[in-house]
């Protein structure tokens, strides 16, 4: 808490799969990660088997506020919800904001084409449930197939890039 307060080692970051770990440790899933990403592979592996779309609020508009989900995700670890329940929500809840998200934008832009990609849609259920919901608003979804979507992709990318400034000598 006194380094929340006083700002100590706690950097800001945008990365979902920050948020992933954050649920992950407050269900107990994975308090100490042995290798990377770890924490939401074990929050994907709790999910139930028991599906339903419910999921937790948030705050959208500008920017996104998760806020009223961790609050919500305390109260049900409180009230001994099941992990495998507070899972399923929590993806949910991560496919609703994705869906949100994009309808937005397409309602400003008109777009209708969507990627996902990054390191999240490693998660299966969540890229399927993702991919599903956008098919069925009429949105035309692409995802990698023979690219990884995480770093793997990125360096590749970012390869592609520095090949492209050398050969056009822009690198020295």
């Amino acid at each position: 808490v006194q380094m929340l307060e006083k700002n100590i080692n706690c950097p800001k970051t945008s990365s979902t799969g920050r948020l992933f770990d954050a649920i992950a440790a407050l269900t107990g899933l994975c308090l100490i990660s042995d290798f990377h990403a770890e924490a939401p592979m074990r929050l994907e592996g709790a999910i139930g088997d028991k599906p339903d779309d419910s999921f937790y609020e948030v705050e959208t508009g500008r920017t996104i506020s998760v806020k009223p989900m961790i609050r919500q995700v305390v109260m049900d670890l409180q009230q001994g919800v099941p992990v495998a329940e507070i899972s399923l929500k929590f993806h949910n809840t991560m496919v609703e904001i994705i869906l949100s998200i994009v309808k937005s934008i397409s309602d400003t832009s008109g777009l209708k084409k969507v990627v996902l990609s990054g390191g999240t849609f490693q998660n299966k259920y969540m890229l399927e449930k993702a991919e599903n919901k956008l098919e069925m608003e009429g949105f035309e979804v692409f995802v990698n197939e023979k690219i990884p979507c995480n770093d793997g992709g990125i360096a590749l990318g970012q390869l592609v890039i520095a090949a492209k400034k050398r050969e056009s000598g822009l690198l020295g």
